[in-house]
């Protein structure tokens, strides 16, 4: 047992070589420049992540705004429309004095014939008790000057209704031309506001931006194929009028055959009858007359 002891520790491990001082130091330069490299990735990451939060701020506060605006405008628009309603309540109130002043006038209509059917049969009796009646002088002063007031009255709820009539077409056009405008500038609000969550997302997820491109790649494509589609379409087409073009010229060459042969027969037929058809072969002659019959 000692002596397999003394032999195993008396086995030294060989010294492992010393590395030179170049390889030491040619390590310790790319340690020190990858350690320099990874600090200035960190540096640009921290200011590229200041700069995205900078902007995700600036969005968020133009949003805010956005909002701010929106919320104004629906309130001068609920303003608008409070001031519409009371118009419209006031509008109201004079057709119903409008209304009212017609029944008036009716009822003076009314006392009106009555009065003159009394007066037409008190015209009969003028003298009763002792007391003189009112001439028709007098009856029909009293009516003009009645008819008068009342054509006076009229005319002023006329054109209190007209002023009114006009204040509600200014106030309804001041209302339809704001209106309008609200609602363009609620639009643009709103578009303004999905592109700045569009963009929002597309900053911070560029999934998005693949599925845009994989969108606007897939119209694209449906284009391309409805072009084809048209291109066959437009192919088709042309052999059929290629074909309809060599038909027509086909018949074309039969007809002017048959035109050649006409003339000739209609040559024949004033020889014929130049000359004296009587001695001329039947059968010559039904040659010639066939193409005329046709």
């Amino acid at each position: 047992m000692v002596w397999f002891w003394f032999k195993a520790s008396s086995v030294q491990p060989e010294p492992e070589p010393e590395p030179s001082s170049k390889t030491l130091h040619k390590a310790q330069v790319a340690r020190d420049t990858s350690i320099e490299r990874y600090h200035n990735k960190i540096r640009d990451l921290q200011e590229s992540l200041v700069l995205a939060e900078r902007e995700v701020n600036e969005a968020y506060r133009e949003n805010g705004s956005l909002r701010r605006a929106n919320s104004t405008l629906e309130l001068n628009l609920n303003k608008e429309h409070e001031v519409n309603k009371q118009l419209c309540q006031e509008i109201q109130a004079s057709e119903k004095r409008q209304q009212e002043l017609r029944k008036c006038a009716d009822s003076v209509r009314s006392l009106l014939k009555r009065a003159n059917y009394e007066l037409e049969i008190l015209k009969i009796d003028k003298y009763r008790k002792g007391h003189r009646w009112i001439t028709a002088v007098q009856s029909n002063c009293l009516l003009s000057q009645q008819r008068d007031w009342f054509q006076a009255t009229r005319d002023q709820d006329k054109s209190g209704y007209a002023k009114l009539q006009a204040q509600k077409n200014r106030t309804l056009w001041r209302l339809t031309t704001s209106l309008s405008k609200l609602a363009l500038q609620n639009d643009q609000l709103k578009l303004r506001v999905k592109e700045l969550n569009k963009a929002f997302q597309t900053k911070f997820e560029p999934g998005i931006e693949l599925a845009v491109a994989r969108e606007k790649l897939s119209g694209a494509r449906q284009k391309i194929r409805v072009l084809e589609a048209e291109k066959l379409a437009l192919l088709a087409m042309d052999k059929k009028a290629t074909d309809l073009e060599f038909s027509l010229r086909q018949e074309l060459g039969q007809e002017k055959t048959r035109a050649s042969r006409l003339e000739g027969a209609w040559k024949d037929a004033a020889w014929l009858l130049d000359g004296d058809w009587r001695y001329v072969d039947k059968q010559s002659l039904r040659g010639i007359l066939k193409p005329l019959l046709k």
